[in-house]
């Protein structure tokens, strides 16, 4: 039997490095690259079924629409690199806030570089995706100038 490694345990190794190990960067990198595009679930036989799921094409699914969207705002590109970092936070004054000024000057307020870490990183079992992100950003540019 092969050996091989979850992805979330690959995903841990390279943050447990930190430091930026260029072999873990590199591996994590192409794996992300190998997965792009590709099916990630597998239903069981039945469970559909059993869930009350129905089987519909991307055409049928495109056509139905279940839910209706408010555009609230719309952000230019500077707003949006702001904004990208900690989405929930935008979408909750979004949706709590009335006054649509309001959601306007919490996205220009947003500085996610000087902001607290719990504000601007995404935690998922200890793992800060922030920190990845910036690791593999580091990479890109480096592999770039190699």
């Amino acid at each position: 039997k092969k050996q091989g490694m979850h992805p979330f345990g690959f995903l841990s190794r390279f943050a447990d490095l930190n430091a930026g190990n260029r072999e873990w960067a590199r591996r994590w990198l192409e794996y992300t690259k190998a997965i792009e595009g590709k099916r990630r679930l597998f239903w069981s036989h039945g469970l559909k079924q059993r869930a009350c799921i129905d089987e519909l094409t991307d055409e049928e699914l495109a056509a139905k629409q279940d839910d209706e969207a408010v555009i609230v705002y719309e952000m230019v590109d500077s707003e949006w690199k702001k904004a990208r970092h900690n989405v929930p936070k935008v979408l909750d004054a979004a949706e709590d806030d009335e006054n649509l000024r309001e959601v306007i000057e919490e996205i220009e307020e947003l500085d996610f570089y000087t902001a607290e870490p719990e504000a601007v990183e995404t935690r998922t079992e200890g793992i800060s995706f922030k920190v990845i992100q910036d690791i593999a950003d580091e990479f890109r540019e480096e592999l770039k100038r190699a």
